[in-house]
């Protein structure tokens, strides 16, 4: 399965905010929109699905769910 990592962030940003989590949210997009390369951008979102999750500030399984599923497919695509 090819997740398209841009989109899922983007999707997982939304959901976040919808939980109240805005800061959090516009650090997930800007880890997309600021980024220069491919690999920069997929290591920015690692580093902040990674932090987002070891927080503990999303409650709702199904959020928790998608992050973690992104961390794994990241984790193996950079390494």
């Amino acid at each position: 399965m090819t997740i398209d990592y841009y989109t899922e962030a983007e999707s997982i940003a939304r959901a976040v905010a919808s939980q109240g989590h805005a800061e959090e949210a516009r650090l997930l997009r800007d880890s997309v929109e600021c980024g220069s390369t491919a690999t920069e951008i997929l290591m920015a979102l690692r580093f902040r699905l990674a932090a987002l999750d070891a927080s503990g500030i999303i409650h709702d399984a199904l959020t928790v769910e998608r992050i973690r599923r992104i961390l794994a497919a990241l984790d193996n695509e950079l390494s």
